[in-house]
């Protein structure tokens, strides 16, 4: 029972952080007018669906956590330092959201509990 209730309370932390990252990213998109990021999101989730289908090592699956973990905290930094200070290149953008987006796709199996 202990662990169902730290599991639960991991994904709830994760849901709680992927709600923050979709928060940011709209704030982010309407200040900077950039309308085909909304289009990004929903091609994850697609490649998350389609990507939980194959089998991987669980050491890439480490790495999908921490490219998940990566790209988050570079993508705050990058959105809040071009709102609060000067524009940043949207090729930086781009890099954390990828990193970000790889972190998603290969974590999306371990959400839904089909890990190796």
């Amino acid at each position: 029972m202990k662990s169902i209730l730290s599991i639960l309370f991991i994904l709830f932390v994760i849901g709680k952080i992927e709600a923050v990252l979709g928060l940011v990213l709209l704030l982010y998109t309407l200040i900077s007018e950039f309308w085909f990021v909304v289009l990004y999101i929903p091609f994850v989730v697609v490649l998350g669906v389609l990507f939980s289908k194959i089998k991987l090592p669980n050491i890439i699956y480490k790495l999908g956590v921490l490219s998940l973990i990566v790209g988050f905290l570079g993508l705050l930094d990058v959105v809040f330092y071009s709102i609060f200070v000067e524009k940043i290149e949207e090729k930086i953008l781009y890099l954390f959201m990828g990193m970000t987006a790889v972190g998603i796709i290969i974590t999306f199996p371990n959400f839904q509990g089909r890990k190796n």
